[in-house]
C-alpha cells in the first residue's frame, strides 16, 4: 500500500458521490454534475496549520485544513488523480472556498 503526501499547499480531496438523477432522461458523461463537496484525504504541509501550532512559512495565518475536514470547493477546480483506485481531487488551498461545519438547531 502506498500513502500519497501532497507537497506546499495541495490538497487530496475526497468528492462526495454525485446524486443520481432520475428525470428519465439520460446526459452524456461531459453534463454529469461535478461534485462540489468532499472529505480531505491528505493535505501538504502549506495546508496544514488550524489545529497545530502556526508555522512560521504561514506568516501567522491560522487558516487550514486537516484530514477528515469537509470542505466545500469551486465546480471545476482542482485536477482528477486515483488514488488507491478511487477518483480523488488535488487541489491547491487557495481553491477550497471553505469548510462545512455542522450546527445543533
Amino acid at each position: 500500500m502506498r500513502k500519497f503526501e501532497p507537497f506546499g499547499d495541495r490538497v487530496l480531496v475526497l468528492p462526495d458521490a454525485t446524486p443520481a438523477k432520475t428525470t428519465g432522461l439520460a446526459k452524456p458523461k461531459s453534463e454529469e454534475e461535478k461534485p462540489t463537496e468532499g472529505v480531505v484525504v491528505a493535505a501538504g504541509p502549506g495546508a496544514l496549520n488550524r489545529k497545530t501550532p502556526v508555522p512560521e512559512w504561514s506568516g501567522g495565518n491560522p487558516h487550514g485544513v486537516v484530514i477528515g475536514d469537509r470542505v466545500q470547493f469551486p465546480r471545476y477546480a482542482g485536477r482528477d488523480v486515483m488514488h488507491m483506485g478511487v477518483k480523488h481531487l488535488l487541489l491547491r488551498l487557495e481553491e477550497i472556498e471553505g469548510r462545512l461545519v455542522e450546527v445543533d438547531s
